[in-house]
């Protein structure tokens, strides 16, 4: 499912919509554009949030909405949302696995087309999943080369099970190593002229050599396999159980099932049976949080509670979809996101997308569906990388040009950014044990984008009180 920005005004008797606004002449912007001082302080708590709203004050249409030209978002009409899906008939259908490898395949091949591909594979089971598909689909002539990241740190380095990957599938790799130059504020300020905060290229040298690589490699589209931790249900949780009970009983508490929850949560049955007798009294917004008054998220009270958290994820999951420097280089193709995938994964009852032959395993229903397809390395591996020391590197590195920008920065004359608390956020030393890398350079970005629409449009009672933040 396509998810643009779409931003719908009117100007005299014309209106108009556009998926941005920075192509726009300016007699056909909207009239009196300013900032939207309502909406930032929630971006920057959650900076997902930016993959849903604007904070300008144009209406952006939701994913699967349908709005009036010129009409605000209270006049949207829902035409397709996750939590209509929840709740079909295959709980017990013997054929998922071969379902689900179908609906992939067939999303991945009707979203390649025609062109040159690059493929991004991380050595995690979502990009070989999407790698694996585009074979399986004979586009293997179109696919120009498959990229790996990997960093210093051993937890980010990948690349012996991406070379699995690739050496399974005859796929050409390249492999990238991630660099850490000092940060730099044009890496936010020239992507800030798009009505959404660039939330999505906070990575600017990874973004920047993604675009670099898909240029060279002459491909007009790069293959992601983000949101498959979502969309497949990676979370270990007793989210799963609490939905097993919804659907079979309180006796599902009682069974090899729920004992095989606990061990797959390593605690005990009864701490994880308690757990989710408790989730299924619990609200609905409890599963949701940092993503606001997202549209998906309305209304699942008769969702149960592992499906709520499924929505939810799918709705933070849409922030891939953000503008960067690879999306104005190339069509960035999340096909574990498209609607047909989503669709098929919301109808399938959580516990059997975690369970495989009595054993509980994230994805796992995913991990069977490909497994006669990929190296089982890389089919039945537990462990993920994790960026969190290179990140740390690099803004340790930075420090001296990032805390000037978010101490005396706008967000911080705004009340909405703690002078003492940023400088002790970026002190090298706290880096080391704990790091907030990721709400850092989310209000980073937030602050250049917040500077460019200053010297371009109003900016009308801008600054809330520090009372009211």
């Amino acid at each position: 499912m396509a998810a643009w920005t779409c931003s719908p005004g009117r100007r005299g008797e014309l209106a108009f919509a556009a998926s941005d606004l920075c192509g726009l002449p300016r007699a056909g912007g909207p009239e009196s554009v300013r900032l939207d001082w309502t909406v930032i302080p929630a971006i920057l708590s959650a900076p997902g949030l930016a993959a849903d709203r604007t904070a300008l004050n144009v209406e952006s249409v939701a994913p699967g909405a349908m709005q009036p030209l010129g009409g605000s978002r209270g006049d949207a009409v829902a035409l397709w949302r996750p939590a209509d899906f929840v709740g079909s008939d295959l709980a017990h259908a013997d054929d998922l696995a071969a379902q689900l490898r179908a609906c992939v395949e067939r999303s991945v091949d009707g979203l390649a087309a025609d062109g040159r591909f690059s493929v991004e594979v991380s050595g995690g089971l979502d990009s070989a999943i999407v790698a694996a598909a585009l074979m399986r689909t004979g586009r293997r002539a179109q696919v120009a080369e498959a990229v790996n990241y990997h960093a210093r740190s051993v937890l980010a380095d990948e690349r012996d099970w991406a070379r699995a990957v690739c050496g399974h599938l005859d796929l050409p790799l390249r492999c990238v190593p991630r660099v850490t130059p000092p940060w730099r504020e044009e890496d936010y300020a020239e992507l800030s002229r798009h009505a959404r905060p660039p939330v999505n290229a906070l990575d600017t040298p990874r973004d920047r050599l993604g675009a670099d690589l898909a240029r060279r490699a002459g491909a007009t589209a790069i293959f992601s396999g983000k949101g498959g931790d979502g969309v497949f249900f990676q979370r270990a949780t007793a989210l799963v159980l609490a939905d097993r009970a919804q659907a079979d009983g309180p006796q599902a508490l009682l069974t090899p099932f729920a004992r095989e929850t606990a061990r797959w949560l390593r605690r005990s049955i009864w701490s994880v049976g308690w757990e989710a007798a408790r989730a299924a009294k619990a609200p609905p917004g409890r599963y949701a949080a940092g993503l606001g008054a997202h549209p998906w998220l309305y209304d699942l009270e008769a969702l149960p509670p592992g499906k709520r958290f499924q929505v939810a994820a799918l709705a933070a999951a849409q922030g891939h979809r953000g503008v960067n420097r690879r999306t104005l280089t190339a069509d960035v193709l999340h096909p574990l996101l498209s609607q047909p995938v989503m669709e098929l994964c919301l109808a399938i009852p959580s516990w059997r997308l975690v369970e495989d032959s009595g054993t509980l395993h994230g994805r796992a229903l995913a991990r069977r569906a490909f497994s006669d397809s990929l190296p089982a390395t890389v089919v039945w591996r537990r462990s993920k990388g994790d960026l969190t020391t290179h990140y740390s590197r690099w803004i340790a590195a930075s420090r001296d040009s990032l805390l000037p920008v978010l101490r005396d920065g706008v967000l911080a004359d705004a009340g909405l950014v703690d002078r003492a608390a940023v400088a002790e956020a970026l002190d090298p030393d706290r880096l080391i044990y704990r790091s907030d890398a990721r709400g850092l350079l989310s209000a980073a970005a937030l602050e250049f984008w917040i500077r460019h629409w200053q010297g371009r449009v109003p900016d009308l009672g801008r600054r809330p009180s520090v009372d009211s933040a």
